[in-house]
């Protein structure tokens, strides 16, 4: 039908000699239905155009807002998506309207929200990550976004970074038998599997990162290292510049899966698992105790979920031989502290966003999960973990959750910060690491069995310091020395608020203790570098070495050292336990440092002044205090903070509704003295005040974005 018309009209106009305005409308809407032939949309009437395709990322983009625009940035249009992604616009009045146009959805896939783009001309038009990187391409300035502002695209520009796309990624669409038309092919199962198997991340300086499950296969994730092995680059990628298209070499660097993985393999653990949590926790599970070894009773569909060595992040899929006391938290196991817990009630399980081999029959797999408050998270999230290990049963033939096999939970996130101080204004961007070492091992919380804990974790990678990163157990600075963990600041540069923090190997002189019972965990971020001169001189403390001040003679990092922190970068955890066992882990950052130019670009949540001035001017210390900020089309807020004293939590959510802009803290404080007595802050109005305000948020593809306002 499509084609019919385009060549009816075609032939129409060349027959028919009229006034030269009606000629040149006529032609103008002939040329765009002419790009649109062949597009799959079905036919519009004359003069007019249709629009539609799929949304997803491997995920789909459900319930999703499109907006379509046209080459001179005018509106042509408003839709959504449905549960699958898919979404249409017919009868685009094409002499009101241009071709190309930009298509631009915005809405959440997994645990983000994110905002993807595509260019077309007509027909059908996916969007997903790989086009949203083409656009990026095909924009002046590496911003996909701003080609709905208006472009100069032409039918000739956009194929040529089509092809060069498709060239590209030839090996892995070919092993999947997908479309080689990444925009206007027919979205199916097999491009489904592509877009999972497919990394395609747009920085916010405009560069593209491109890779494959396979060249991103996370070998070194499973299990722990021997003493003293080091960790290899191991990770493949192609990274363009503002601009630049995919070199005609580059599907080198963008190799096939050997062992594939999609989505829809995992679609009836997803659906058991959505069974089992329709459930109510009373009729999920029942146990023949509360403590000594408990006997399970699983209902069917929340059985036979896990293989029988599932290990995850120090913890069993099912505890039933550990001692609990009252149910303490976690010592059921990790599936079975859920099972057993009401606010996992109606839990549902989403679509898997990222897949990466670890090795034969192995994944890494970010399973997100939606709770009945409309929050989300990861599955893995409650243990210190945003991902988990999926396998491949042979005897069952079924996937199953088999766990990464560790003792300990680690990770190393990339981090940016927006920090302005409320007091003159200035702002500070930050670029740094997140760093994670959980305290606790396989069973450690459970009484009587295996208890040993974490007492030192030293980190290595690039852009640390030669010696590396320390954590350290530091309850009492006056206890004897043991396994040669040792410090003389167990105060000063506290940035966990627990009693494993994070030091620098230079000033540990006096003894740590390690035997204490009360062993913490710590999540500290690690600044890599600072820019301080868009609003005001907001230079950080020189004082607090836990941030890189004095750590590398002085410096921070420039940019060209950060910009070799690529996707994939292995971050060595050596880990020594209370036993004087140590264990040695490799973490990969998800997604790059960035570097401060970069960051500037970065969308962070911005907050609500008003709300902070009257928190510092008029609260007593029971009082709530209300966050707000604004709604991200790039990032998912899931954390409002309210901190004293510099670190110190007065109160926080770290689960925050999918759409709200708003969120109450209590400023009465978890110990003493309150966040706030009287008429300031901490210490009775000395000054500086030191209250601080954070809202966080995370990117789909791993960019965790914090937002601060301080008093100093």
């Amino acid at each position: 039908m499509l084609k019919n018309t385009c060549v009816n009209f075609s032939i129409f106009t060349k027959r028919h000699k009229m006034k030269t305005t009606i000629k040149n409308t006529l032609a103008a809407s002939a040329l765009a239905l002419l790009s649109a032939c062949g597009g799959g949309s079905g036919s519009a009437p004359i003069g007019q155009l249709n629009l539609s395709g799929t949304v997803a990322m491997g995920a789909p983009m459900a319930l999703g807002t499109v907006e379509i625009y046209d080459s001179r940035g005018q509106l042509a249009g408003t839709t959504t998506t449905d549960a699958s992604g898919a979404y249409s616009l017919t009868n685009i009045d094409m002499t009101r309207f241009s071709a190309p146009f930009t298509i631009k959805a915005i809405g959440q896939v997994g645990d983000s929200t994110t905002t993807l783009v595509s260019v077309s001309s007509g027909g059908t038009a996916n969007v997903n990550q790989i086009t949203n990187a083409i656009a990026a391409n095909l924009s002046a300035d590496g911003n996909p976004i701003t080609l709905s502002a208006g472009n100069s695209l032409t039918s000739t520009t956009i194929s040529a970074a089509v092809n060069a796309y498709s060239a590209a990624l030839s090996t892995v669409v070919s092993s999947f038998n997908a479309t080689s038309d990444l925009i206007s092919g027919t979205f199916n199962s097999n491009y489904d599997a592509l877009l999972d198997n497919v990394n395609a991340q747009v920085l916010p300086n405009g560069q593209v990162v491109l890779g494959t499950s396979e060249g991103q296969a996370l070998t070194d994730l499973l299990g722990e290292y021997t003493n003293g092995q080091v960790a290899t680059a191991g990770v493949t990628l192609t990274q363009l510049s503002v601009g630049q298209l995919p070199a005609a070499n580059a599907s080198n660097n963008l190799p096939a899966p050997t062992s594939v993985l999609s989505a829809n393999n995992l679609q009836a653990l997803l659906t058991k698992l959505n069974s089992c949590f329709a459930l109510p926790a009373a009729s999920r599970a029942t146990q023949s105790a509360t403590s000594g070894n408990p006997v399970w009773i699983l209902a069917t569909d929340c059985d036979g979920l896990a293989t029988s060595d599932f290990k995850h992040n120090g913890y069993y899929w099912i505890d039933s031989t550990s001692s609990c006391v009252n149910n303490n938290t976690y010592c059921l196991g990790m599936f079975g502290y859920m099972l057993t817990n009401a606010a996992y009630d109606n839990l549902q399980f989403l679509t898997p966003t990222t897949i990466r081999g670890v090795s034969q029959n192995k994944w890494y797999v970010k399973f997100p999960i939606k709770y009945s408050d409309n929050s989300i998270g990861q599955l893995g999230d409650s243990i210190g973990g945003n991902y988990i290990i999926a396998s491949y049963d042979p005897t069952s033939q079924k996937y199953k959750f088999s766990g990464n096999q560790r003792d300990a939970s680690t990770y190393a996130e990339p981090v940016v910060q927006k920090i302005k101080n409320i007091n003159t204004g200035s702002i500070r961007y930050e670029t740094g690491l997140n760093l994670y070492v959980n305290a606790y091992s396989v069973r450690s919380i459970s009484t009587g069995v295996n208890k040993k804990y974490v007492v030192k974790a030293v980190v290595k990678g690039r852009g640390l310091p030669v010696g590396g990163v320390y954590f350290a157990n530091k309850l009492n600075r006056a206890a004897t020395a043991s396994i040669g963990v040792t410090s003389s600041t167990a105060s000063t540069y506290n940035v966990c608020g627990g009693y494993l923090n994070i030091e620098f190997p230079s000033v540990i002189t006096t003894p740590y203790l390690s035997t204490t019972p009360n062993a913490a965990g710590c999540a500290g971020v690690i600044r890599l570098a600072y820019n301080d001169n868009p609003v005001g001189s907001y230079t950080p403390s020189a004082s607090v070495p836990s941030y890189m001040a004095g750590w590398n003679s002085g410096n921070y990092l420039t940019d060209n050292e950060l910009s070799v922190i690529k996707t994939g970068e292995p971050y060595t955890f050596e880990l020594t336990y209370s036993d004087g066992t140590i264990r040695t882990y490799v973490n990969r950052v998800s997604y790059p440092v960035l570097t401060m130019d970069s960051v500037v670009k970065v969308n962070f949540p911005a907050i609500n002044n008003t709300d902070f001035d009257a928190f510092n001017g008029s609260l007593t210390g029971n009082d709530t205090y209300t966050v707000g900020w604004d709604q991200l089309g790039t990032s998912q807020v899931f954390s409002a903070a309210l901190y004293w004293s510099k670190g110190l939590s007065a109160t926080s959510n770290n689960r925050i509704p999918i759409g709200r802009l708003t969120q109450s803290l209590d400023c009465t404080a978890t110990g003493s003295p309150a966040c706030k007595t009287g008429s300031s802050w901490i210490n009775a109005g000395s000054t500086p005040d030191s209250g601080t305000v954070q809202v966080r948020s995370r990117t789909i593809d791993g960019l965790q974005i914090y937002s601060q306002l301080r008093q100093y």
